[in-house]
């Protein structure tokens, strides 16, 4: 074990309905403390104790002067967008870019006037570069991710003959997705299930389709619910239920998709069997996800689609639940390949129906490979590369302190032709 501390800053506030990114904190402090002691730094309400962390509410001032005796600091690239100042600390900083928060964005700008649109894609584009600039790692979900990761490192200058020298085991550049839980040895509490099913006015045996969570722009719950009518033509007892779908205040970038849902499900007459809810709390959800017949999920064709790590999908493994999705997520394509989720292409609610169909038709068969998948997405199999570096590899950036003249500062005059010629003369006689 390392003896000198990592520090690891909470990406959301810690709370009963806490999102993605916050748990994935808590599971980087719980599974890093067996190689380093942690600090973990959070907003919100206080953690439950976890064995060798050590939990500090996020005041910046404290932050810093923390720092200046970890081993590392692990820090979400999305901080910069509330206070940038924590990509200061002074000491090895290891960046976490798992979340692609300026795709995502760019998705939620769709329609918004123009004006606005720009400040924020400014603003957006501004955070990224401070965060990745100020690394000495980067953390990554997938192979996408990394390449996405890696246009932004030669913008930046940063993509350096010592990076590349370093490429591979022991990289800067570390592949550390979200992980899977363990799945529970008991079937969870049905307490929770009940209750819910009763307040929509359900029998506690009740068949559903769980949607996997969260009304986001460039998801397309309006394309499940538009698969209903015909699911239903031959499975009559079916209900689709959908967390996160309840009314956001008037400024969430959900609202207009919240909207669509209560409107196509009323088009439709589904209102006996689509149910939109509201999000559900963490300690009931292991009732509610395992009960489900079938997860289902869908995106729209978009950048974020391309590099996401869909964590909702982690449940539908974990609760041994079959998925239907749609195609075009790095995730996604891998369960598909394992046999553990049914995929169709988005915009099209008939091949969709046909996908739910199919996969209610082997719903019951017993898989046989569960122990091995869940030893492949177990958080240690996920985080194995990152623990490695941290146990054996730490050492600040070859190149030193990122300035904005690695990236030529662009603010600044371009260098003249006769500079870009004798650079270009250099190279084509190194690689003759």
């Amino acid at each position: 074990m390392t003896s000198k501390p990592l520090g690891i800053l909470a990406a959301d506030p810690f709370g009963p309905s806490m999102a993605g990114p916050a748990r994935r904190s808590l599971a980087l402090a719980r599974h890093l403390g067996d190689v380093a002691p942690i600090d973990l730094w959070y907003e919100g309400d206080a953690p439950d104790p976890i064995p060798n962390v050590t939990f500090h509410p996020f005041i910046l001032e404290n932050w810093l002067k923390a720092s200046e005796r970890y081993a590392a600091a692990l820090i979400p690239s999305q901080f910069a967008l509330k206070e940038h100042r924590v990509f200061d600390a002074p000491c090895i900083r290891i960046i976490d870019c798992t979340v692609p928060f300026p795709l995502e964005t760019a998705s939620i700008l769709i329609g918004a006037p123009v004006e606005e649109a720009k400040q924020i894609t400014r603003l957006q584009s501004w955070a990224i570069n401070r965060a990745v600039s100020a690394g000495d790692y980067w953390l990554v979900s997938n192979n996408e991710q990394q390449n996405w990761l890696m246009g932004m490192l030669t913008s930046l200058g940063r993509m350096t003959a010592s990076l590349a020298a370093e490429y591979g085991i022991g990289s800067r550049i570390i592949q550390a997705p979200y992980g899977m839980e363990k799945p529970p040895v008991a079937a969870p509490d049905s307490a929770p299930r009940h209750a819910l099913l009763s307040s929509l006015g359900l029998k506690s045996d009740a068949r559903y389709l769980l949607w996997t969570g969260g009304l986001w722009p460039w998801m397309d719950p309006v394309m499940v619910i538009e698969a209903m009518p015909s699911i239903l033509e031959l499975h009559p007892e079916l209900h689709l239920l959908l967390p996160g779908a309840t009314s956001l205040n008037a400024a969430s970038p959900g609202r207009p998709l919240v909207q669509a849902v209560h409107d196509r499900i009323a088009q439709l007459n589904l209102a006996t069997h689509v149910h939109p809810l509201p999000w559900i709390a963490v300690a009931d959800w292991p009732a509610i996800a395992s009960g489900a017949r079938l997860h289902v999920s869908a995106h729209h064709v978009h950048p974020e689609a391309d590099v996401s790590f869909r964590t909702r999908y982690l449940e539908s493994l974990r609760y041994r639940r079959l998925l239907v999705a749609t195609f075009i997520d790095p995730l996604g394509d891998q369960l598909e390949r394992i046999g553990c989720a049914t995929l169709v292409f988005p915009n099209n609610p008939a091949m969709y129906a046909d996908g739910v169909l199919k996969a209610l038709e082997i719903v019951d068969d017993d898989n046989g490979e569960w122990e091995q998948i869940d030893q492949y997405f177990a958080w240690e199999t996920a985080l194995s590369d990152l623990e490695f570096v941290i146990e054996n590899h730490l050492t600040p950036h070859p190149d030193g302190p990122w300035t904005p003249e690695m990236a030529g500062n662009p603010a600044a005059a371009p260098p003249t032709p006769t500079l870009l010629d004798r650079a270009m003369n250099k190279l084509r006689r190194m690689t003759r």
